[in-house]
């Protein structure tokens, strides 16, 4: 039987289907790839376990979760469309929607129409036209951009912010939160009208 191919190569990174992409992880997940020789490895000194990435097909959407050391969930994103690069660890997602952990527990949902993930670092960004909305309140912060760094439990927003907070609007350049929306601080570019509310 012939085999399809699962991928079209483009300079650097590789374009990937929902399912060839949960394949495709699956495989490297068993296999281990880039494995050393069982001799090899003995002599190594052991290493903490890393956290989890995995990587689900439902349907025609892709959901990849991130866990962290002690195998709570850091991140869950879904999305129709995925492109994947194998020697950074990233994927790029096209309407997507994001669910942010702090401490294992629900925090805050990220949509926008495209999201780059670090699976190395355990980075998200966020672009065009992103919304972040608190899972434990009605709080919300609307951005050009967003960068969530779950080692750090930090969320900063950059251009044309937008924060409602406790049923006040605020307004400014650039935002800096905790995952769940619980504390935020806004700037303006010049520096005056800090909020911290």
């Amino acid at each position: 039987m012939p085999l399809l191919p699962i991928f079209k190569p483009t300079r650097k990174k590789v374009m990937l289907s929902g399912a060839a992409f949960a394949a495709l992880a699956l495989f490297f997940a068993c296999c281990g790839c880039g494995r050393k020789p069982a001799t090899d490895r003995a002599e190594a000194p052991a290493k903490k376990p890393a956290p989890e990435t995995a990587v689900q097909l439902k349907g025609s959407k892709v959901t990849i979760r991130w866990d962290d050391n002690a195998g709570k969930p850091l991140l869950e994103v879904s999305a129709t469309e995925v492109s994947a690069d194998e020697q950074s660890l990233s994927a790029v997602l096209k309407e997507p929607k994001a669910l942010l952990y702090s401490d294992g527990t629900p925090a805050a949902v990220i949509t926008s129409k495209i999201i780059e993930i670090d699976g190395s670092r355990k980075i998200l960004t966020a672009g065009e036209g992103v919304v972040v909305k608190s899972a434990q309140n009605h709080d919300f912060a609307k951005a050009d951009s967003v960068i969530w760094d779950s080692s750090r439990n930090l969320i900063e927003g950059r251009g044309n912010v937008a924060v409602v907070w406790r049923g006040f609007e605020l307004r400014g350049d650039s935002f800096t939160a905790d995952t769940a929306l619980k504390r935020i601080e806004m700037k303006a570019a010049n520096g005056k009208g800090r909020y911290s509310p």
